[in-house]
């Protein structure tokens, strides 16, 4: 059975679409973070629209919310203290504060392959260890954590290794999306990136309600952000 409330910890990926998930199965979801904003990496005027959104729907988001202890209480339920005496009685904790690299135990320190300082394989722009016979892709160089990029990576590998054909991966310019409740997209520099990296900037914004949402009754917008 699912559990009446639900506290989630985090601002990333998981955190924002897990929110969503349970809110609409009817959990009563409050989202918490450590800092002052969500999904840093994404433009904060299309974050901004997102938490505003899910705030609408019933999502309670706290932000600076330390979470210095989690007790349980006499009736099973648990209270997750805030730090600032905002604490908040739910039946289910769930962390989504990100990943670090699975190494541990694979032998890596007996083969003499370097790790860094969060456990990640480090590796060359071709994916190769510093082990001339060692290769590694994916979330395990915590270079990018997203699938399409692992499988790309690996079809780097595959065609430098076995099939003499060796290429670099470009980095700069990977479409990523946030399966939140709305989902969020993009793809190059944010407005931030762009006003920090050039002196010429250009934004174009289209702020309108879809027609799916107008023949439902739904006051839900869309925004649009070309830079």
């Amino acid at each position: 059975a699912l559990p009446k409330r639900a506290v989630i910890a985090g601002a990333g990926y998981i955190a924002n679409e897990f929110a969503g998930i349970l809110h609409e199965l009817g959990v009563k979801v409050t989202l918490v973070t450590r800092g002052d904003k969500m999904l840093r990496s994404y433009d904060q005027e299309i974050v901004e629209r997102l938490v505003g959104i899910s705030q609408q729907k019933g999502i309670d988001i706290r932000f600076n919310f330390q979470c210095p202890s989690i007790a349980k209480q006499a009736d099973g339920s648990l209270l997750v203290a805030s730090g600032d005496g905002q604490d908040v009685e739910t039946d289910l904790v769930l962390f989504a504060i990100g990943r670090v690299p699975k190494t541990a135990d694979l032998g890596l320190e007996t083969a003499g392959v370097a790790l860094d300082a969060a456990g990640a394989v480090i590796v060359d722009d071709y994916n190769k260890t510093n082990v001339d016979s060692i290769y590694a892709v994916g979330d395990v160089t915590n270079r990018v954590q997203l699938t399409p990029v692992a499988i790309r990576e690996g079809h780097a590998f595959a065609d430098g290794v076995f099939g003499g054909k060796p290429r670099t991966i470009d980095y700069s310019c990977i479409p990523t999306a946030v399966f939140a409740n709305p989902p969020i997209a993009g793809v190059g520099l944010t407005e931030e990136e762009a006003r920090a990296a050039l002196t010429d900037v250009q934004v174009f914004k289209s702020d309108f309600r879809p027609m799916k949402n107008v023949l439902a009754g739904r006051n839900e917008r869309s925004l649009y952000k070309m830079i």
